[in-house]
């Protein structure tokens, strides 16, 4: 077996060393995710399935025991006050006295008493009374005229099988109907059979049905006609498979599947066994609404956040360690200090890097060593103009070893197909050489804009997404002239401290105006703004503050050098809703450049 996958696993080892950074990187962190969240992802949902079960069923029982007592009052109540309104109504007496109902008087007198027995119960929409010789008396209430065909569709034998107990069943008239044998409360002989129709309104009223609305459908059973009375909102499909069960009287399953859902059924049967009480509960519902599901799911989260985090940094410490070294090398050759080692030595694109950058600081040690014994052996005189030479011959070298360094990244990134970072070398380099070909010296506003456009580029490439930035230029300012690199640092700070912190998308507002005889610049963002209490302290130079690490101090003293105090940086922002930063200074135009550089 090892031999069988000695020469695969070799194959996808070699083929990841060989890889170039970037795709090397994007591999090992998604390979890396993927394989830590699959595993929290399934212990996390058999624990959340765990957990939705037994609330959903402890749930259930606590709701239909409340409404088991409730609806078993409330229809023992509506039995009593019916039978207390039949005897006030004086209907017992009037069908004792003629049970067959043949005199046409005693029939209007019983339906009047009917129709008044309406007016006065809330609940009651209808009545029918049926004599034993078949004769009929139907009153309903204004609008409940054709409840007859419905309130007259109950099995008759059945009724009579149930001794006076109620039964229910339901109609296509939005009533639900209740039928029993109707027995004389004197003599308990048996009058006939009473139906009535009464408001679904009745079973809206009762507490626990509305005090479980939301998590589930709850659904009310006559257990002597198999019908489902009354529901709460279900699907469709739930109901139509609530109603197939109660009328095929099936026994009820744990659960059941429809489609992509699952469903949690529980059951239970009042104590005077008139009534079923059926919840069914859609796992989806739970998830959303328990407390600890979603404690799950965040614990999940950030789980699977640190262990990712922990694995990428063993994974990519080396690589991105090597990175950190050679920026570390060349802050210090920049310094003059050439006797130093990057402290790595691999074959790939930054070991061979690291080879040439040590080469190069070694040669120029070797020029430092070779001016100093110069330097020892020349009269005064010479030892000045040699010292100045060096010095100049310092500040030149020094940016085109860096040129070179980024040309030789260039050059390796097109080789191993990685454009990205070769663009970003490409505007990295022309960056700095604008930076120290202008030096303090005022360029053309429109050049200053392409060096932003550069900035917000590699930007763009360090972030791998696009920066929403607008440019909004007055063309009687185009070729005014400003201090040299002076809206980077302000661009900068707006997207390291307004727009990085910010969730969401985020825009930038780089505009350029003529006001009176002066130069206003600002850069405007809607990120996270600043607090009021320090906006006035943004300025003033302290020890270890944070604006001298953001710029904007170094670039108000360098307007204020440069033009006077009355000119500088003007800061505006309010938090949670953006910074204005806008810097002001006298419009120079072309033939006052030259003035103004003197």
């Amino acid at each position: 077996m090892k031999n069988y996958l000695k020469k695969p696993r070799k194959a996808i080892v070699d083929f990841f060393d060989n890889l170039a950074l970037f795709p090397k990187y994007l591999l090992s962190h998604s390979i890396v995710v993927l394989f830590t969240a699959s595993i929290i992802s399934i212990i996390s949902l058999q624990i959340a399935k765990q957990e939705m079960e037994s609330y959903a069923r402890a749930s259930a029982q606590t709701v239909m025991a409340q409404t088991s007592l409730i609806l078993e009052k409330s229809d023992s109540d509506l039995q009593k006050n019916l039978v207390a309104q039949l005897e006030q109504m004086n209907i017992y007496r009037l069908l004792r006295q003629q049970p067959t109902l043949d005199d046409p008087v005693l029939r209007l007198r019983v339906e009047r008493q009917f129709a008044v027995m309406i007016s006065a119960n809330r609940w009651i929409r209808s009545v029918l009374f049926i004599s034993h010789s078949g004769v009929e008396i139907f009153s309903a209430s204004e609008g409940c005229e054709n409840d007859a065909p419905a309130i007259k569709s109950f099995p008759h034998e059945v009724v009579a099988s149930l001794h006076g107990r109620p039964y229910w069943y339901s109609g296509d008239t939005g009533r639900i109907f209740l039928s029993k044998v109707l027995y004389d409360l004197e003599t308990t002989a048996d009058l006939g059979m009473l139906a009535i129709g009464i408001d679904s309104s009745f079973f809206e009223g009762i507490a626990s049905i509305d005090y479980y609305r939301g998590l589930g459908s709850v659904f009310i059973v006559s257990a002597n006609s198999g019908q489902v009375i009354f529901h709460t909102k279900s699907a469709p499909e739930v109901l139509e498979q609530v109603t197939r069960w109660s009328l095929d009287n099936e026994e009820l399953p744990s659960r059941f599947h429809d489609h992509d859902l699952t469903y949690l059924v529980a059951s239970q049967i009042t104590e005077d066994e008139n009534w079923k009480i059926i919840n069914i509960i859609s796992t989806s519902e739970l998830i959303n609404l328990s407390a600890r599901i979603r404690a799950v799911i965040i614990e999940t989260t950030l789980a699977i956040l640190l262990i990712a985090l922990i694995m990428a940094l063993f994974l990519v410490r080396s690589e991105v360690g090597k990175i950190t070294t050679l920026v570390h090398q060349t802050h210090l050759i920049a310094d003059g200090n050439f006797k130093l080692d990057v402290g790595f030595h691999s074959t790939d694109e930054l070991g061979q890097l690291a080879a040439e950058i040590s080469k190069m600081a070694h040669r120029l040690g070797e020029l430092v060593e070779k001016v100093a014994r110069e330097r020892n052996q020349k009269t005064e005189a010479k030892l000045k103009a040699l010292h100045f030479e060096y010095s100049a011959l310092q500040s030149s070298i020094n940016p085109h070893f860096i040129a070179n360094t980024l040309e030789f990244i260039n050059s390796y990134a097109k080789l191993y197909h990685v454009p990205q970072i070769g663009e970003a070398a490409c505007l990295l380099g022309d960056l700095m050489r604008a930076s120290i070909r202008h030096k303090d010296n005022l360029i053309s506003l429109k050049d200053e804009l392409e060096h932003c456009k550069i900035y917000l580029r590699i930007q763009e490439l360090l972030r791998e997404s696009t920066l929403d930035v607008e440019f909004t230029i007055d063309d009687g300012v185009i070729d005014c002239f400003v201090p040299n690199m002076i809206l980077q640092p302000i661009v900068e700070n707006s997207i390291i401290h307004g727009i990085e912190p910010k969730i969401g998308s985020a825009h930038i507002r780089i505009a350029a105006s003529r006001s009176g005889h002066n130069l206003e610049l600002s850069v405007t963002d809607d990120g996270v703004g600043i607090p009021e209490e320090r906006i006035p302290d943004l300025l003033v130079p302290k020890s270890e503050d944070i604006t001298r690490k953001i710029g904007l101090e170094s670039v108000d003293k360098r307007i204020k050098i440069l033009f006077g105090q009355s000119f500088g940086v003007r800061i505006a922002s309010e938090k949670g809703r953006g910074t204005k930063i806008s810097l002001h200074m006298p419009l120079i135009e072309k033939q006052q450049r030259g003035s103004s550089d003197e």
